[in-house]
């Protein structure tokens, strides 16, 4: 926990460890050095180099199982977004096992509530976060509804979520 709180802070605080403010920048400095790797030395340095044994490292620190030998056995597939409808507009995602769905979700949700401009003004900006912790907390325990189409055998998992709600 602690090392999240320190990875927070270093991302949304100022040097002097005040938060930062409207017109402040945002640096993810450890996120641009790992670009600023790859474009050197080129995608194996995340699939075979220090970038993926350190990720992998992370992962297993956190209680995950994800190995080298799954980043270097990964496969890029192309796919066509899903259309999801809110409101009056469009949104396109990406299909499971992306997150896209449940953004969805959340939005829909959100749409439930008569949200304007004046929601984020006083008490009614606190009902408005409210709202919104609940219903990503609610999708975050819906994700298990959620298959990736290419390891699953239950066709149902893949679409229960998306067809319940749209």
């Amino acid at each position: 926990m602690f090392a999240f709180m320190f990875l927070f802070s270093e991302v949304l605080c100022n040097k002097n460890k005040t938060v930062l403010s409207k017109d402040d920048t945002l640096k993810f400095s450890k996120l641009a050095e790992t670009l600023e790797t790859i474009a050197e030395q080129g995608v194996e340095a995340f699939y075979t180099g220090r970038i993926g044994l350190d990720l992998i490292q992370d992962i297993k620190d956190a209680g995950g199982t994800l190995t080298m030998d799954d980043l270097r056995s990964y496969k890029v597939l192309v796919g066509s977004p899903w259309t999801v409808s809110l409101g009056t507009h469009q949104m396109h995602i990406a299909p499971p096992p992306a997150g896209g769905a449940l953004l969805a979700f959340i939005l829909s949700i959100m749409q439930g509530f008569s949200l304007s401009s004046d929601s984020l003004v006083g008490k009614k900006k606190i009902q408005m976060y409210h709202h919104y912790i609940e219903a990503a907390k609610f999708a975050n325990g819906q994700k298990w509804n959620i298959a990736d189409p290419f390891f699953s055998n239950s066709k149902v998992g893949n679409w229960k979520l998306y067809h319940q709600l749209f």
